[in-house]
């Protein structure tokens, strides 16, 4: 596994931040197939590793970010994409349990509501807090294997709120049903089944067999039955239901869902004709009164294919394939993903057939979805991740390491983005910002170089954003000592009537006093000149608002450039004029005054600089920028 992906999985704390870690862990061992990564599982099995097992559609779930990875399934799914040192496979299972020890902090309960809704004095509510706080302290430390401790406590805790709650049982519930999916989720199956298995009779007392709470209960006790591989308990539990829900008609969603996990069942068990049976019912109802469940829907149409491809029925196979692409291209209600899932199914099956163009159509549409898919699965994450790379760069000590995040990051990124090359800005903005708080500006320089590229394809050459990336490069090339390349690069940008439709009067001025000052680090004075006195004229004609702050810098420059033609004259009168402009509208700004107080020194006008350094001392904010402008002060009249 790459460094970089071991230094990032070395920080992961969270869900999120473990299945982004997945993700990337699967396009680097090339993006096999969901179906092929069963497939893996299921020799593995064959083979006397009956703890490997990574179902398809509970891993395509696990990488879209819709449920947590247990940790069987993180063991199995590593392996299978090439993870096979035992340091490595250890970093992966510290990561899981970082996670699964972070969990989530209860919020607290307010007593008062509380005990108006359960009818409980405020002293017998303070120990349901304190219960359901210690139950959440329990389930956080999720643990599988023999050790018991953590199951005599929920089941101590659990007794305790009971007797507290008691007769309310109805409050158990909710309680229950999340402290059952929180033990599944974590792997922990011993502790799932007893908790669904006391929720499962509870329910049925409280609400009625076929109760909407009931039903919850009974799918996910035969999940975690067909998880702990007891098939045939589950299905002796799930058979009744998922009929009479389809028969029924009356909850789609519901239905759907039970159908789905009942055919897994059956498959297993080898009973592929039943099987096949109840995705064609579930399936082919039409009359629901409450209809959902598409999701769920279309995972049975890929369940139904593959069910075909198991009993060797390639044609029947293919009809539901195509079924499936239909809904998926004229339909609004298919998550990507589930899309992506349905061609990676229905490839091989096209090559197996000996179908060669249709599979060619396919596997380009295949790597269409992979790009936009994975675009979205890092998009969410991806800013982040830069924005913290570049941050990295204020601690010099952290330099190697936030580099490293921000390359790799930059990397990803290059390869999600590569048909929408705008999308690559931010991350190459972000990397360039490291480099200037590292003062790295030849690190930076090729990069903004791609963005100043990139801007223009995506914004046009005379658009604002184009405008101030160009501003970027130019500094860098300042920064670089070329300053001869980034005065002919201002002058490539500096197309005035262009950029007064494209940007508006006042960034073109601004341009135009930029190449100004770029022409007079260049040594090319005169153009400097004659860019300033441009600039000066266009505001001289402006009609709107004055542009004061703007006028004040084109003086200062007009007088440096001035001075270095040796026309002492007309520079002392542009000091003047900007100093004129600054007491009068700019005396807040500590750079102006600064800049006035500097140039004065400079041209030997130490009364009008002592006069302007104090007057940014007055205004100056923090401690540094004081510091600065006192000591300046201080050698400045020392110096007489």
């Amino acid at each position: 596994m790459p460094e970089d992906l071991d230094t990032y999985l070395g920080q992961v704390v969270s869900h999120d931040g473990l299945r982004l870690a997945l993700v990337r862990l699967h396009v680097e061992a090339g993006r096999p197939s969901y179906r092929q990564l069963e497939s893996w599982a299921a020799r593995q099995r064959s083979l006397g590793n009956r703890e490997l097992s990574l179902p398809k559609s509970t891993l395509s779930e696990v990488l879209a970010g819709k449920r947590a990875i247990t940790k069987p399934m993180l063991n199995a799914f590593i392996r299978a994409c090439g993870v096979s040192e035992p340091a490595q496979i250890q970093g992966w299972l510290q990561a899981w349990n970082r996670v699964a020890l972070a969990g989530v902090k209860p919020t607290e309960p307010d007593h008062q509501e509380m005990s108006i809704r359960t009818g409980l004095d405020p002293a017998r509510v303070e120990q349901v807090v304190a219960q359901l706080v210690r139950l959440m302290e329990i389930s956080s430390d999720h643990r599988t294997g023999s050790s018991s401790t953590p199951i005599a406590g929920v089941l101590n805790v659990v007794e305790s709120l009971k007797s507290i709650i008691q007769p309310e049982r109805k409050e158990l519930i909710p309680l229950l049903a999340k402290q059952g999916v929180c033990y599944l989720e974590a792997g922990s199956y011993n502790e799932a089944q007893r908790i669904f298995g006391t929720l499962h009779d509870l329910c049925k007392t409280e609400y009625g067999e076929t109760s909407p709470e009931a039903l919850n209960a009974t799918y996910y006790l035969a999940r975690t039955l067909r998880i702990r591989w007891r098939q045939e308990d589950a299905l002796e539990l799930l058979r009744g239901p998922t009929n009479a829900l389809i028969e029924s008609g009356e909850d789609r969603g519901i239905a759907m869902r039970f159908a789905l996990e009942l055919q897994e069942i059956l498959s297993r068990l080898g009973q592929l004709d039943e099987a096949l049976m109840i995705c064609n019912a579930a399936i082919g109802k039409q009359a629901w009164k409450n209809p959902g469940g598409d999701y769920e829907y279309h995972l049975l149409y890929l369940a139904l294919a593959d069910l075909y491809v198991s009993k060797d029925d390639l044609e029947a196979a293919r009809r539901t394939y195509d079924r499936f692409l239909y809904i998926a291209h004229n339909s609004n209600g298919m998550s990507p993903q589930t899309m992506l899932q349905g061609l990676q199914a229905y490839l091989p099956l096209l090559q197996r057939i000996s179908s060669p163009a249709a599979a060619e159509v396919l596997q380009r549409e295949i790597w269409d979805l992979e790009y936009k898919a994975l675009a979205v699965e890092l998009r969410s994450d991806l800013p982040g991740v830069l924005k913290l790379a570049g941050k990295i760069g204020i601690w010099t000590n952290l330099k190697d390491h936030g580099l490293r995040i921000a390359e790799s990051a930059l990397t990803v990124a290059r390869e999600v983005f590569e048909t929408e090359p705008g999308d690559l800005i931010a991350p190459l903005e972000a990397l360039v910002q490291f480099h200037k708080n590292h003062a790295n500006p030849a690190g930076a320089l090729p990069l903004q170089e791609e963005i100043f590229d990139l801007t223009i394809a995506k914004y046009g050459r005379y658009s604002q954003e184009s405008l101030y990336s160009a501003w970027d490069l130019q500094e860098l090339l300042a920064l670089t000592e070329d300053h001869e390349a980034a005065y002919l690069h201002g002058l490539v940008v500096l197309d005035i009537e262009r950029l007064r439709q494209g940007v508006g009067e006042e960034d073109t001025i601004d341009t135009m006093i930029k190449v100004g000052k770029l022409a007079l680090a260049a040594k090319h004075p005169h153009e400097a000149l004659a860019q300033l006195t441009e600039a000066q004229n266009m505001m001289e004609r402006n009609t709107g608002e004055p542009l004061h702050h703007t006028m004040a810098d084109c003086k200062i420059n007009m007088a440096i450039t001035h001075a270095s033609l040796g026309d002492s004259s007309a520079s002392i009168a542009a000091l003047v004029a900007a100093s004129e402009i600054c007491r009068t509208h700019m005396a807040n700004s500590v750079m102006l005054t600064e800049d006035v107080a500097k140039v004065a020194s400079d041209l030997g006008r130490k009364d009008l600089a002592q006069e302007f350094y104090e007057m940014a001392i007055s205004v100056g904010s923090g401690q540094d920028v004081k510091q600065r402008l006192v000591e300046a002060l201080r050698q400045l009249k020392e110096s007489d």
